[in-house]
């Protein structure tokens, strides 16, 4: 049956049917998301609809006298889940997992409090190489500014090597110049950072037939690359799979008869940051 129905939305749409199924990503997600078996790699809810109600919103006095319009529903961010190894300064190996998001394209570095980088997305647009990271990097450990000698004093790479890295860069906007000073162009930088999220939750499986999913912002592709770029040579990624963030969306009509709607992470209880929805609504 399903594969009938593969058929014939390819007959009915033709050539532009088989362009959009082999070149738009997120065409081919949604048709695959309901043909396939509706079973989700998730994390577990520590928080229901009625607790975040109870114990974040009617508990509130920014929320008195609001009361909910429709029901509170449920969605599922996708993020890819990647198990890497990579070698740090004093050569030891380590192993860890590394949580990234495909609708934000930042890095969880802590799934408890769900903290995310900030700056790799902003490589994932303009992708950035293995030589941007070099020069941020560096940059990074000297607090966000650094000379050009400052730089290849601490890489150990003569400046003829390292200026056509600098402009690279330049011509991405990932860094500014002030008289001889090279700048991140970034608002409160986040990126130079271990490769591995703290996570202290569980993932399990789950059937759901109806499960609202997000469509990817970034591939898995896409992420990939831009770690493999981030954390470099001493880096390998060895697996990587797509999981599940349950987050419950709450509309609420206030007393002076506006609504807001607002969303909220199942796994910490706390509201997502509106600044963060722009991906996604």
């Amino acid at each position: 049956m399903h594969r009938f129905l593969i058929i014939f939305v390819l007959a009915v749409g033709g050539l532009s049917g088989y362009w959009l199924w082999n070149h738009n990503h997120q065409v081919r997600q949604s048709f695959e998301n309901y043909i396939e078996n509706k079973e989700l790699l998730t994390f577990e809810s520590r928080y229901s609809s009625d607790q975040i109600l109870e114990e974040q919103i009617l508990a509130s006095r920014e929320h008195i006298g609001s009361r909910l319009q429709v029901p509170p529903a449920l969605s599922y961010y996708p993020y890819l889940l990647l198990d890497v190894y990579y070698v740090t300064g004093d050569h030891r190996l380590h192993e860890g997992l590394i949580l990234w998001s495909m609708t934000e394209g930042e890095m969880v570095l802590d799934s408890s409090t769900w903290e995310l980088s900030n700056g790799f997305e902003t490589c994932l647009i303009t992708n950035a190489t293995r030589a941007d990271f070099k020069v941020m990097n560096s940059i990074a450990r000297h607090g966000g500014n650094a000379t050009r000698n400052h730089l290849s004093q601490e890489m150990r790479i003569d400046l003829a090597t390292i200026e056509p890295w600098i402009q690279g860069a330049f011509q991405k906007n990932l860094i500014s110049q002030k008289d001889s000073i090279l700048s991140l162009q970034f608002h409160h930088p986040n990126f130079y950072v271990t490769p591995q999220t703290r996570i202290n939750q569980w993932l399990v499986t789950k059937q759901y037939q109806y499960a609202h999913r997000l469509p990817e912002n970034y591939s898995k592709v896409q992420i990939e690359r831009i770690a493999n770029a981030a954390f470099g040579q001493d880096f390998t990624i060895r697996e990587s799979k797509i999981v599940y963030l349950p987050v419950y969306s709450i509309v609420e009509e206030k007393a002076n008869g506006t609504t807001a709607t607002n969303h909220w992470n199942g796994l910490t209880g706390k509201r997502i940051h509106p600044k963060l929805l722009a991906h996604v609504l």
